[in-house]
């Protein structure tokens, strides 16, 4: 079977800070119909981003054909996306995590992988390799195999990219300065 396009589909996203708000530019960019949840989101301020306003996570996924994730871990963000916001989203979604691991439930979204045949996008787990050359196993990535979901998984490296070290470096010069 062909492969559905994202335009016209709706994306959830957790968080509209800096790296959220650059989320949102590039999914309009792509036609996709946005929607967010941020825990300092008023309806009156997605008016002015021009993106749907959803009072509650489980809201928020309950609309999203992807829903990703784009907030700092805290202790008011610590498992924000739990079972109950896994189990809004409509069967079929995509769920992007890239931002902290302890952000998202990851065992009740191993569960729903297959219950529900959820496309899952990974670079953080909640058993982070603490250096290069250590083993990394996560259950996330075999179990979904053949249980009718897909996973993909890449190792978090946003931060240590040349480009990335670069505009860290003169922003660290700038505020020096």
């Amino acid at each position: 079977s062909n492969a559905q396009g994202i335009m016209g589909r709706h994306i959830g996203i957790v968080g509209l800070g800096a790296v959220g708000t650059e989320v949102l530019k590039r999914a309009r960019g792509f036609g996709l119909v946005p929607h967010a949840y941020s825990r300092t989101l008023t309806a009156a301020k997605a008016a002015r981003f021009e993106v749907g306003y959803a009072s509650s996570l489980e809201q928020l996924a309950a609309r999203s054909d992807i829903l990703t994730i784009h907030t700092t871990l805290t202790s008011q963000t610590r498992g924000m996306v739990s079972r109950d916001v896994l189990k809004a989203l409509p069967d079929g979604a995509i769920v992007i995590n890239t931002a902290r691991a302890d952000v998202l439930d990851y065992d009740a979204l191993s569960e729903l992988i297959p219950a529900k045949k959820l496309r899952v996008g990974l670079d953080v787990f909640p058993s982070h390799p603490s250096s290069p050359s250590t083993g990394f196993h996560s259950s996330l990535l075999t179990d979904a195999e053949g249980a009718g979901g897909i996973v993909y998984a890449t190792p978090h490296i946003g931060s240590t990219t040349n480009q990335s070290l670069m505009a860290v470096a003169l922003e660290t010069a700038h505020i020096i300065r």
